[in-house]
């Protein structure tokens, strides 16, 4: 197996860590594949590329990857991703980094700038860059020392000392994985080796995340060279005296390399979802203090995928984008050019609280619309009638307008709640109202209705038919009266 992965190395396939229904189940990749994309702007489909929450603009960064792996179409773009509109945002910034897929990356909130490292060009990478979103600039620092050129170097944040921590990874020359732990200081750029009495065996692929509660370095999982197998074990790393813990535990989430992790401050888990091998699209979350795993029962959850994600703090919502299924590490046996592999460029929500996650990007679920006011098949008193109604969406609701026939549309006021005036014809009048929703998603809805004439209101005609015949009958009385005289 170790033969077949390796050569699957070589190919750089080595990747970075529907709205779904609301019943207990799962989408699966062929339902996904299936749906229509939305005509919003979003990153094309890749696997390995890196992400990060950039704090202080409310935005989720995403840099790199790879869309296909047999062409080796290794990708240098960045992207910003805004949770509250929906929107992806292609900053094309003037210089970046080369292509390349599984870099290591964090997001430094005190300098406000996205720190990455090495990754997998055509070669490991050693080079390190910041990234700062609000001159849209990425630079290269050149640190007089540097790492070991890595793959998927599991990189965090140490909130508490202002520096990047880094384990692991895949080795220069891609025949072994590396346990060796560094430290990046951005004021000085200086790398800096720490050596530990103990620490993880070799690995790569595995995830991290730095536990600001507990001021530890979270270690899971990842592919073990030496052992030719999957890990699940959990390490803890205190930067306070450099030492690493193994905390591994019974009750734990099944071996698994390539899965997607993100800490959740509000909640002070560890969580961790999907890898492989198949059957990995669970969902687990750790709690440092008391050393204990436990398996989130979700309502919803993507499809199987190797994909990336991070936590959202401003909305306390974890964010996961990307991803491919089938891994080669599936397919041994068979021709690897003979698998039909899906890439995905979804987005995905994560709710802790309902314990469901929600594809908000491609939004392939369409709006919801209705009128109250007329009702359908009304007769009414006058040829200006005043609508009303509501609209509902999964995400959100972007305008509502109606038209009288089905070509020219007039916006009304509002959205949920929506209200609009309209002059009818005479006679019978088909009136359309259709609602947008924030995607592009649309949806319709229609009512018949009457209109009086141009003449009198219609309660006139009866008074003055009554009149006539009143006048009528008193001629009538009057010329019998005027005979008998």
């Amino acid at each position: 197996m170790r033969t077949k992965l390796l050569a699957w190395t070589v190919t750089s396939l080595f990747l970075a860590s529907t709205v779904a229904s609301m019943a207990v189940s799962r989408s699966s990749a062929s339902e996904i594949a299936a749906t229509s994309a939305s005509t919003v702007v979003m990153p094309p489909a890749r696997f390995g590329n890196a992400m990060v929450y950039d704090d202080e603009s409310d935005r989720i960064i995403i840099f790199g990857g790879e869309t296909d792996w047999w062409a080796h179409d290794r990708m240098a773009d960045t992207w910003a991703y805004d949770l509250e509109t929906n929107r992806w945002e292609n900053m094309a910034p003037a210089v970046s980094p080369s292509p390349r897929l599984s870099p290591g990356m964090v997001y430094d909130p005190k300098a406000n700038l996205v720190i990455a490292f090495g990754g997998n060009g055509w070669l490991p990478l050693q080079d390190t860059w910041t990234y700062d979103l609000n001159t849209n600039t990425w630079t290269k620092m050149n640190p007089s020392v540097s790492p070991p050129a890595r793959i998927a170097g599991q990189m965090v944040y140490d909130d508490k000392r202002d520096q990047v921590i880094m384990f692991g990874g895949l080795s220069p020359d891609e025949d072994y994985a590396l346990n060796d732990t560094w430290i990046y200081d951005l004021g000085s750029n200086n790398w800096t080796e720490v050596t530990t009495s103990v620490s993880p065996e070799d690995r790569c692929l595995g995830v991290a995340a730095y536990d600001l509660e507990s001021d530890r370095m979270i270690l899971f999982g990842g592919y073990r060279f030496a052992l030719d197998n999957p890990d699940n074990e959990t390490w803890i790393y205190n930067p306070s005296n450099h030492t690493w813990t193994n905390m591994t535990t019974a009750i734990s989430p099944a071996p698994r390399f390539d899965a997607a992790c993100a800490y959740d401050i509000h909640a002070d888990r560890f969580l961790v979802f999907g890898g492989t091998p198949s059957g990995c699209d669970d969902m687990w979350a750790y709690d440092a203090n008391a050393g204990a795993w436990a398996k989130v029962n979700l309502v919803s959850w993507p499809s199987d995928r190797l994909s990336t994600m991070t936590y959202d703090t401003k909305s306390d919502r974890t964010i996961l984008f990307s991803g491919t299924w089938p891994h080669p590490h599936e397919y041994e046996s068979v021709p690897i050019w003979s698998v039909n592999w899906t890439n995905f460029n979804e987005t995905w929500v994560f709710d802790h609280g309902n314990r469901s996650w929600t594809m908000v990007l491609p939004d392939i679920v369409s709006p919801g619309v209705s009128i109250t006011s007329p009702v359908n098949g009304a007769s009414l008193t006058s040829r200006t009638v005043n609508l009303t109604g509501t609209a509902s969406d999964n995400l959100e609701v972007a305008e509502v307008e109606v038209s009288l026939d089905n070509a020219t549309w007039m916006k009304a006021n509002g959205t949920t709640s929506w209200s609009a005036t309209l002059s009818l014809s005479e006679g019978k009048n088909t009136i359309y109202v259709r609602v947008t929703d924030t995607s592009g998603n649309i949806a319709t809805s229609t009512i018949s209705v009457t209109a009086p004439s141009k003449g009198l209101p219609l309660w006139v005609w009866p008074v003055i038919a009554v009149g006539i015949a009143l006048i009528a009958v008193t001629s009538y009385g009057l010329i019998r009266w005027n005979r008998k005289r």
